[in-house]
Parts: C-alpha cells; sequence; structure tokens
C-alpha cells in the first residue's frame, strides 16, 4: 500500500506543480506539443474535444518509446492489459487484450472478445492475430469504457482504434532495421506515392526472427520459442471524381513460428491423467506411484515436480506413439510437433463521397481470413499425459455504411449508419491423453445486424450534449455435425466413436438490443473540457467447445453487460506546453462470462455480477524546447458483487479479483534532447509499474504475478536533415522476469504452466526515410 501512495502522490505532484502556475517561466518557450487528432468518434477531431477517456499515440511517439507490436502500449496507457499469449495455448500469435479489467483470456472461436480491435475501420474479430506488428502506423487510439453506439458488439471493455498511414502525393520511403538479444531481429521496409494525378498508392512490408527462448531438456527435448514471421500491406487511394475517393488496402500476414515458450511451474499430484501415468504407463509403478519412495524426483519415468526446469527450460518432447500420431494425421491432416502457424489475409474498399456541403458518406467493405494452427505439449515432459493439436479456421464478412454532417450552421453533429457481420469459422481441437483421445471445438456460423445514431449539439458556445443508440440483432449457430468424439480409448472406457455431444445436434443463441449512451460536456475555458458520459456495453452470448467428458447438449452462455457512468476533464494550455487527462469511472457489470474448469475442460457460463470502478490520469508536458515529461496513472477496483452457479460450485467467491485486473499502473517518460551541428542526441527513460495481477478466475497463487517494475533505457540519434537514425537501448533493465500469462489444472493433468517476459534484453535500431 505504501507503494500505491508513493505512486500516486509521485504522479499527482507533479501533474499539480506543472499546473500550478500560468506565468511560470517554464512555459514561456514557442514551441509546444503538438495538437492530437483522433477519430474515437468516427469524425477527425482533437483529443482535448473528444470527451471519452482516451490515450493516442501518433507514429512519432511509438517511435520515440522503440514501440514494435500492438501489445507494447500498455505499458503506455493505465488500466491497459495487452497480454501476448493466452492460457494453455502453444501459440505465440494470440492476444488477451483488457481494459479497466474487461477482456477475453480464451481464444476459442465460441467465445468473443470484450475489446475490439479495428484498423481503418475494420474490425478484427478473433484475438488469433491480433498482436499485430506495427507497420506505417499513423495512430494508435486506446478508448477506455463501452463504445457500442459507433463502434458496435463486443467493445464492453472498450476499443483500440489504429489508423494507417494512407499513401503520399509524392514519392516517398522509409527503411528501418532492429537487432537485438535472442537474435530478436525486425526489417521493415515502406514506400508511397502518386501513380497519376489521381491515384495513389504504397507498399510496406516487415520480417521478424527471433531465435528459441526456451532450452529444451534431455536428449529428445527441442529449444522452444523461435519466431518467424512476415507482414506487408498494399494500399491504393484513388479520387474517382472530386468528390469520391476510393481506398483499396490488402494485408497478409505468414507466422511459421515452430512454437510457443510455455514452461511448466507447478505439479499438482493425484491428478487424473497424471497418476493414470505412474500407475499404469510408466512402468515403475512402485516408484512414481509412491511420493516417499527414495527415487520418486529421479526416475525420469515418474510425471511429477521433477519436470518443473525453471523459467526458461522444457522436458517437452513433444513425442507420441505412432498408433496415436496415425489418428492425429487423419483427423486434422497434419502430425503432433512443435508448431504455431498463422495465414492472415484481408482487402477492403472504402468509398468517401461528399455529395453535399456538410455531408459526408462511407461505406467500408472488408473481408478477413484467418488460419492458425498450434500445438502444446500440456505436461510439459517427456511423456504423454496430454497433448492438444489445434485448427483454427475463420472467415469474415463485414459491411458498414455512415453518413455523418453538420446542420443548424454546425451546432449540431450527427451520424447515422448500418452495420452488417458475417463469419464462417471452425475450430477443431484433439486432445491426445493417455486414457483416450477425443476431438472438442465448434463449427460457428454467426450473423449480426445492427443500426446506430450519435448527434452533439451545442447548446452554447460551450455547453454541448451528445446522446445515442446502437440497435444489434445477433444470432450464433454451432452445428456439431459428427466432428466431435471419441477418437480411440486407452483404458477410460469411453469406446471410440462415442459422441461428445449428441451427433447432429445444434444450438443457438440470439439476442436483440439497444444499447444507448449520453454525454454532456462544457468547455470551462479556452484549454479546460469538463464532461460526464453514460454508455452501455454489451458482449454477445456463445458457446462451451471444450467439451470433455460427453454432455447430453451443446452448453451455451448469454450476453454480459455493462453500464459505465464516468466524468473527466481534458486540459490542454500554457502555450500549448501541457496536457492534462483524467477520467472516474464506474460499472455496473451483469451476467459475468467466467470460465470455470467442469470435468478437465474449461468452461464458459454466466456465473456473476459485479463492479468496476476507479480513474486514469495522463499528463504530458514539453517542459522546455528540449525537456519532455511524460506520465500516466490507473487505479482499478474490480471485484465481483455475486457469484453463483458453476462458479460458486468451483469455489469463485464475491473475494476474488478479476483476471488481468491490476489494481494500480503507472508509468513515467522523460526525455531531453541534446542539439548539436552533427545532429540531435536525446536519451530517455521509461519507468512503468504493474501491481498485482491475477491470471486465472480463481486466483491460483502460482500463476499470479505480484506487482513489478519496468524500466527501459533508450539513446536516440537523428541526422541534421532528420533523414536518418540511429537508436540503441536496453528494455527491462532490471531483469524482471515477471508471468504474462498461465493456466492452472490441478484435477485433469496436474500441472501449472506460464508464460515469462525475456527479461533484460539489448537492441540496436536503424532507420533511414527519403
Amino acid at each position: 500500500m505504501k507503494k500505491e501512495r508513493l505512486i500516486y502522490g509521485f504522479a499527482g505532484s507533479l501533474a499539480a506543480a506543472l499546473v500550478a502556475d500560468y506565468s511560470a517561466p517554464v512555459f514561456a518557450q514557442e514551441q509546444g506539443l503538438d495538437q492530437l487528432v483522433v477519430t474515437a468518434r468516427r469524425r477527425e477531431e482533437t483529443l482535448e474535444a473528444t470527451p471519452i477517456s482516451i490515450t493516442a499515440f501518433t507514429a512519432e511517439a511509438l517511435e520515440r518509446r522503440a514501440i514494435n507490436d500492438l501489445s507494447e502500449i500498455a505499458s503506455f496507457a493505465p488500466n491497459l492489459n495487452f497480454d501476448t499469449n493466452v492460457p494453455f495455448s502453444g501459440s505465440n500469435v494470440n492476444a488477451a487484450v483488457f481494459i479497466r479489467g474487461i477482456g477475453q483470456n480464451d481464444i476459442q472461436l465460441a467465445v468473443d472478445p470484450g475489446v475490439g480491435v479495428y484498423v481503418d475501420g475494420v474490425y478484427l474479430s478473433r484475438s488469433v492475430g491480433q498482436t499485430l506488428e506495427l507497420i506505417d502506423i499513423e495512430r494508435v487510439e486506446v478508448l477506455r469504457g463501452p463504445q457500442g453506439t459507433l463502434f458496435g458488439r463486443n467493445t464492453v471493455g472498450g476499443a483500440l482504434n489504429i489508423t494507417t498511414r494512407r499513401p503520399s502525393d509524392h514519392f516517398e520511403g522509409r527503411v528501418s532495421a532492429e537487432s537485438g538479444s535472442n537474435w530478436d531481429t525486425r526489417v521493415r521496409a515502406s514506400v508511397s506515392g502518386p501513380l497519376s494525378e489521381s491515384i495513389r498508392a504504397g507498399l510496406s512490408a516487415m520480417y521478424r526472427y527471433r531465435d528459441n527462448t526456451v532450452e529444451g531438456v534431455g536428449p529428445d527435448a527441442p529449444d522452444l520459442g523461435e519466431r518467424k514471421a512476415f507482414s506487408t500491406r498494399a494500399q491504393i487511394d484513388a479520387d474517382l471524381t472530386s468528390n469520391l475517393t476510393l481506398s483499396l488496402t490488402g494485408d497478409a500476414t505468414i507466422d511459421r513460428s515452430p512454437s510457443g515458450s510455455n514452461v511448466l511451474i507447478g505439479y499438482f499430484p493425484g491428478s487424473a491423467f497424471g497418476e493414470a501415468h505412474n500407475f499404469f504407463f510408466s512402468g515403475a509403478p512402485a516408484i512414481c506411484g509412491d511420493p516417499t519412495n527414495a527415487a520418486y524426483l529421479t526416475d525420469t519415468r515418474c510425471f511429477n515436480q521433477q519436470w518443473v526446469l525453471g523459467k526458461f527450460k522444457s522436458g517437452s518432447t513433444f513425442q507420441t506413439p505412432d498408433s496415436h500420431q496415425a489418428i492425429i494425421e487423419a483427423v486434422q491432416g497434419r502430425p503432433f510437433e512443435p508448431q504455431s502457424e498463422l495465414t492472415l489475409w484481408g482487402a477492403s474498399a472504402t468509398f468517401d463521397w461528399n455529395p453535399a456541403e456538410n455531408i459526408e458518406v462511407k461505406s467500408i467493405t472488408a473481408v478477413r481470413s484467418v488460419d492458425a494452427n498450434s500445438a502444446t505439449d500440456a505436461d510439459h515432459s517427456p511423456h504423454l499425459i496430454v497433448h492438444t493439436i489445434d485448427n483454427f479456421n475463420t472467415l469474415q464478412v463485414t459491411q458498414e455504411l455512415q453518413v455523418l454532417g453538420e446542420s443548424f450552421n454546425n451546432r449540431l453533429n450527427w451520424i447515422i449508419g448500418g452495420y452488417y457481420y458475417y463469419e464462417d469459422g471452425e475450430n477443431l481441437q484433439v486432445n491426445d491423453t493417455n486414457l483416450t483421445m477425443f476431438r472438442s471445438g465448434s463449427i460457428i456460423d454467426t450473423k449480426s445486424y445492427s443500426a446506430f445514431a450519435q448527434a452533439t449539439f451545442d447548446l452554447t458556445d460551450r455547453l454541448s450534449v451528445t446522446g445515442g443508440l446502437r440497435w444489434t440483432d445477433e444470432t450464433k449457430t454451432f452445428n456439431a455435425g459428427d466432428e466431435f468424439r471419441i477418437l480411440a480409448d486407452f483404458g477410460l472406457g469411453l469406446p471410440a466413436g462415442t459422441p461428445l455431444v449428441p451427433v447432429g445436434s445444434t444450438a443457438e443463441t440470439h439476442y436483440s438490443k439497444v444499447t444507448p449512451m449520453g454525454s454532456i460536456s462544457y468547455q470551462a475555458s479556452d484549454e479546460l473540457l469538463l464532461y460526464a458520459t453514460y454508455s452501455q456495453g454489451l458482449k454477445g452470448g456463445g458457446f462451451t467447445q471444450n467439451i470433455f467428458p460427453p454432455l447430453p447438449a451443446i452448453p451455451t452462455f448469454d450476453p454480459e453487460q455493462l453500464d459505465n457512468y464516468e466524468a473527466g476533464f481534458k486540459f490542454f494550455g500554457f502555450n500549448n506546453r501541457l496536457r492534462v487527462n483524467g477520467a472516474g469511472f464506474y460499472g455496473d457489470y451483469k451476467d459475468v462470462q467466467v470460465v470455470v474448469i467442469e470435468g478437465v475442460a474449461p468452461t464458459v457460463r454466466n456465473a456473476a455480477g459485479g463492479e468496476i470502478k476507479g480513474f486514469e490520469l495522463e499528463m504530458e508536458a514539453a517542459v522546455t524546447d528540449a525537456l519532455r515529461v511524460e506520465a500516466g496513472v490507473g487505479y482499478l477496483d474490480a471485484k465481483y458483487t455475486e457469484v453463483s452457479g458453476a462458479a460458486a460450485a468451483i469455489g469463485l467467491t464475491v473475494n476474488n479479483r478479476f483476471v488481468n485486473a491490476p489494481e494500480w499502473t503507472t508509468n513515467v517518460g522523460v526525455s531531453y534532447r541534446f542539439e548539436t551541428e552533427f545532429g540531435s542526441i536525446t536519451p530517455r527513460v521509461d519507468w512503468s509499474y504493474r501491481s498485482l495481477v491475477y491470471n486465472d478466475a480463481l486466483n491460483s497463487a502460482l500463476i499470479a504475478q505480484p506487482g513489478y517494475h519496468i524500466v527501459n533505457l533508450l539513446l536516440n540519434y537523428d541526422s541534421p536533415d532528420g533523414n536518418w537514425g540511429i537508436t540503441g537501448g536496453v528494455r527491462n533493465l532490471t531483469d524482471e522476469t515477471y508471468i504474462i500469462t498461465g493456466y492452472v489444472d490441478p484435477v485433469g493433468i496436474g500441472m501449472s504452466e506460464g508464460v515469462y517476459d525475456l527479461g533484460r534484453r539489448y537492441f540496436v535500431s536503424t532507420r533511414f526515410k527519403f
């Protein structure tokens, strides 16, 4: 508690000192902070005029912090958590994004995320592949609180709104390269320019390689954690007429990483599959079944805590009997082996038409495809306890139409629109154990229609009110077919062919809902905006796809809802030298979707209610032309107010904290630019703190991450003409090896696993533009 008070006191004192005196000479310089433009309300407006809690990063802000992928912004945005791995997954490309304690910690197709991710107005529906490398980015906006009116479904916690750099009307290009610890290397290149007087085009690409990070222990244990990825984006902007523009975008990512970097961090005796190995399959039941035996912890035939080898070591061999391998290849089309593969592509067409003064019509048509394959040796040992191979395929089609305008001498800003969403996907998972082999998963068809309207009316020059509504009608269908069944029996007693759910069974979830929002904002002075907002967010229902043992029907769950109340301020003054933004919030959280273990499988239930309250405070100051200070603090109190049903049965109580909901998130960054005749040199230090984080609903101690500090140091050089530069630095200077994500299964497998941050990492990068 003392540490939290110190953090809050420091950030508050710094902000207070900087706003204390308009006449302070430190703000007498001519240069200042850039005015930030955001599109959080689907139109361009300044950050300080937008009554929403937002953290915005321009391309320059990302570069000066040496941010490479989307997950890294979490260190600089209060109340944002962005994990690059999810529990019980052998993949490197899965994201778990939480804002104000709301998100989704499971990548299964049948469960929707709680935070929406948008790129150039296109919704990315699945967390698979959302660990985006940042190529040619113009701006990233973190929007906190429900954004359902304008952004739609599954933004109950908030949204990440990403805008890419559009093609230039003159020829230009950029090239950069970075390499560092673990041979972590990124090479980026982009070029854009005019093809004719009315057509502009751009092309960008990125290649990523990183060496293995987990050492295989034993003659047959491979090293794990290698990354190999390539991404590209192509854009064309065409002025079809004087008032009609067409923007075409295509992007693709190919990731052929061999494996994730999960390791075993705990063992639980008495589990079903673990003890089955020790007593029936180890070949040494007298030793492996008796913890008091002197050889229990040294005989490698046993499955026990001897395979907890360290934060970056694994005993996994990814070996399985030939008879098992033949079945896996027959039903999945690929063998069980280390893999973390992704093929992702998307295409969009945006028409922007201005039929009359103060009227804009925009159409956004998009299609996206995700094809991912991963494998997990869940016991992290040389033995077959539980192995999983996962195939994930989905195709998404969206169409959005927006009409924006201004009326009554520009006192009324309004937008109306409609949205269509279709997704067809399957997520098939083979679970190979020592007692049985079965395939579970989901085959999902989703259709969603919505209509929305929002308007802001200036009652006076300083007082404005905003109101909005969104109607959403969604139907999601699960079709079991004959895919989900027992594939082989090795002693459990369930014969091959036994269905996990009745053959041909289907399930459907449907909801039709109107979600409102309203706000009032007051421009107290030219520098200060005050606002209060009410908004409602909705996250769709779905199905549990991890089914075992067999069930009589497909388990379903309902939507969850958040009613959010927020008040805040935006200050931008002292000759554009100081920006301070703050917001306090309270949320009433209903029908919370909770992941619980039923049998041996993670199951989603509407089993809780909760409340979320806290605040964010952010500051940026150009203290002098050379000295810049940035700081942010977030406080979050996310707790259950009631627990019922399956969640209570497995031990969840109102005393449990939310997953990925640290009470405190804090950051401070300081940089100083030295100008010389040979160019500019800018040292920078960034410090961030994150208090205790729980990684599962039951707050298991083994995978809970105590509070930790991260310090990054950078030294940047820019040439006199600004066309090239070099940056060197160290990330995580104090070598904190904290848990990114984790999973606990004491009953089925008898293990706990986790993914750790890689600790201290050095790097050097160079860049050139023309």
